[in-house]
């Protein structure tokens, strides 16, 4: 499903280079899921949604009813099978249609961002961005989302590897990025290891990273199989 939705973006794009790839990554993986507003799961609002897609996506736009969510369109033109439990609206069969409000799965409560902990993510990411353009603001605010949810930071954003997401950070935000020496720390412990050093606060016990009994957890491995370790805020729920 996200890759019918990727492609679909991809061949929509309004250009053929590294930002428009990242934001149909992270937009088709967004779309796979059911629940929630896809300007909320960005950390964006409405408005700087759409001037997004006309910015990247202006071919993507066309045929689109804004009274249905851009989830729902999307997948009707990608032609998969989807029930958004959001706006309520599904697709199948080649057609929208409304199923009866009993026979659709309950969406469940939304969490929410982590208000203050997004607004900390974003403005560590502003702080350090390479220009004052507007994409380098939206990538702030998607890349602050993303890393409150669960899995490492590149699946979430649904690139291919760590590789590209760390290409992503070097891109737009090279000096938060040449702090990660070696880019060797995983980068959801790396955001919070900086917000805790910028509010000088330190919840680790050991002396160095080097010696340190949960070095694997911030350094090891960041691939699918080690996701399940990723805790989401970990360092800010300590100091609340």
């Amino acid at each position: 499903m996200r890759d019918s939705l990727f492609s679909w973006l991809t061949a929509h794009a309004g250009a053929d280079d590294f930002d428009s790839y990242a934001l149909a990554c992270v937009i088709a993986a967004r779309c796979a899921d059911d629940e929630g507003a896809l300007h909320d799961q960005l950390g964006l609002d409405e408005a700087a949604l759409q001037e997004l897609l006309e910015a990247y996506f202006p071919a993507a736009l066309k045929g689109w009813d804004t009274r249905i969510c851009f989830k729902v369109h999307a997948h009707f033109q990608a032609m998969n099978p989807f029930t958004c439990r959001h706006c309520g609206m599904a697709v199948a069969d080649g057609r929208l249609w409304r199923p009866d409000a009993e026979a659709l799965p309950a969406e469940p409560a939304q969490k929410g961002f982590l208000a203050d902990e997004f607004q900390d993510l974003r403005e560590l990411l502003l702080e350090h961005r390479s220009d004052e353009g507007h994409v380098s603001f939206l990538f702030a605010s998607i890349l602050a989302a993303t890393a409150l949810r669960a899995n490492h930071l590149w699946e979430d954003f649904g690139v291919h590897d760590r590789t590209e997401i760390s290409q992503l950070l070097h891109r737009h935000f090279p000096s938060l990025a040449a702090k990660n020496t070696g880019n060797r720390m995983r980068w959801k412990k790396f955001f919070y290891k900086q917000l805790c050093d910028r509010a000088e606060v330190n919840l680790c016990k050991a002396p160095n990273c080097q010696v340190c009994d949960e070095y694997s957890v911030c350094f090891g491995p960041e691939d699918a199989e080690t996701s399940a370790e990723q805790g989401v805020s970990w360092a800010l729920q300590e100091r609340r």
